[in-house]
């Protein structure tokens, strides 16, 4: 009878052991995971807002250009103080 009550106390804690350590392996399995996917999401999202910067950077780029040869066209043309003031009152509103 001990013998048998002895085999069941080694079978419980046998099974214990294992039920215990599939559970680590899945808790362990299940961070790797979220954690790999948290980190692309990240990568893609820098790689999301990187593009926008660089879009932003080349529409300011277009308009400076845009706007220093326009006032270069009026000094070329002699464009006085009042008229210079004027023109960048209009780029300041667009």
């Amino acid at each position: 009878m001990k013998k048998r009550i002895t085999l069941i106390y080694i079978l419980t804690a046998l099974f214990s052991a294992v039920i215990i350590a599939v559970l680590a392996i899945n808790v362990i399995s299940t961070y790797q995971l979220a954690s790999g996917q948290t980190e692309e999401m990240g990568r893609m999202r820098i790689e999301i807002i990187a593009s926008d910067m660089q879009e932003t950077l080349s529409e300011a780029t277009h308009s400076l250009d845009r706007i220093g040869t326009s006032f270069e066209q009026l000094l070329a043309d002699g464009a006085d103080s009042d008229e210079i003031r004027s023109r960048l009152s209009e780029e300041k509103k667009t």
